[in-house]
C-alpha cells in the first residue's frame, strides 16, 4: 500500500525483508518509486536513509523486542514540501 503526501510517495509493508533481507527492501522502494517505505515485524524501531528514500520501523508500542534493551516506540513522519523528518518516539 501507499500514499502521497505532500508529493512524498510512501509505502507501507509487514517487512519482506524479514524472508529475503533489506535487498528485498531496496528493490521494492526502487521499483514503486517510494520516498519512504515504513516496515514492521521485527518490533524493533529504526530509522535508515539510503541516498534519498527512507527506511523506517517504527518498533512497537506494546511488544519491543528484546523487551529487555527495547523500550515501546513509535514513528513520527514530519513532512513539508521540501523535507522528511522522521522521529522514533518512546512512549
Amino acid at each position: 500500500n501507499s500514499v502521497k503526501v505532500f508529493g512524498w510517495k510512501i509505502g507501507v509493508i509487514h517487512n519482506p525483508g524479514a524472508l529475503f533481507g533489506f535487498g528485498k527492501m531496496r528493490e521494492l522502494a526502487e521499483q514503486n518509486m517510494f520516498n519512504v517505505l515504513v516496515y514492521g515485524h521485527t518490533h524493533s524501531s529504526n530509522i535508515k536513509w539510503e541516498g534519498n528514500t527512507l527506511f523506517i520501523n517504527p518498533g512497537s508500542p506494546t511488544n519491543p523486542i528484546p523487551p529487555f534493551i527495547n523500550k515501546p516506540t513509535v514513528a513520527l513522519l514530519k513532512l513539508t514540501k521540501d523535507k522528511i523528518i522522521p522521529e522514533i518516539i518512546q512512549i
